[in-house]
């Protein structure tokens, strides 16, 4: 299901007023096509929702970084394990659970051992699972940009589809084809989510 709508894409080109049909299934593949293509972009593999509070399960890799799902910065409220392992302390940070020692400072080192001058610390242990309780998903911000994102570039596809996905600008004295991509506004939308993202784990 793409993040735009039937009803946006029919709203937002002045060819479809007033007309008593226009191609559902075209149009609804040009949603899912543009849909795939800005997962592929962004590297996820399922529809950003709002984000909701829920407990989900964790694996340690036996680092000091344990990689949630994509979640609202700071909401992580309860880590728990019940197979007798320890939970270390930790920070929040750029969508990670990262380690620090009994102090509170953060270790550079990725796995368990002593940190030069602190002491001890732990980490994730590997295989392990961790319920984490957190606001999983993201904003409605995040959420409308992925959904003009979405509904352009399916209207790109649409206006696009009998010219190979090229545009042509004419000059005084030839026609120059020029292969068409993203616009700057779509661009601009996907590197900032991207670079955005509040998790970093299986999106």
């Amino acid at each position: 299901m793409p993040y735009a709508t039937y009803a946006d894409f029919v709203g937002a080109l002045n060819q479809f007023q007033g007309d008593p049909a226009p191609p559902i299934e075209a149009i609804q593949d040009r949603l899912d096509w543009a849909t795939a293509i800005i997962h592929i972009e962004l590297g996820l593999t399922a529809l950003l929702t709002t984000a909701t509070a829920a407990t989900k399960t964790v694996y340690g890799d036996g680092t000091a970084f344990l990689a949630l799902p994509a979640h609202t910065p700071d909401s992580v409220t309860l880590v728990t394990q019940t197979g007798g392992y320890s939970i270390p302390d930790y920070i929040q940070r750029d969508g990670y659970l990262i380690v620090t020692d009994a102090t509170g400072i953060r270790t550079s080192y990725g796995y368990a051992g002593l940190t030069p001058g602190f002491g001890a610390y732990g980490v994730w242990a590997y295989g392990v699972p961790y319920a984490v309780t957190a606001a999983y998903g993201v904003s409605d911000d995040v959420l409308d940009a992925l959904r003009a994102a979405n509904l352009e570039l399916a209207v790109q596809l649409w206006r696009y589809r009998d010219s190979g996905g090229s545009i042509v600008i004419s000059t005084e004295d030839a026609a120059i084809a020029v292969r068409n991509r993203f616009s700057p506004v779509l661009a601009g939308i996907l590197t900032k989510i991207r670079q955005n993202r509040d998790g970093v784990g299986v999106w």
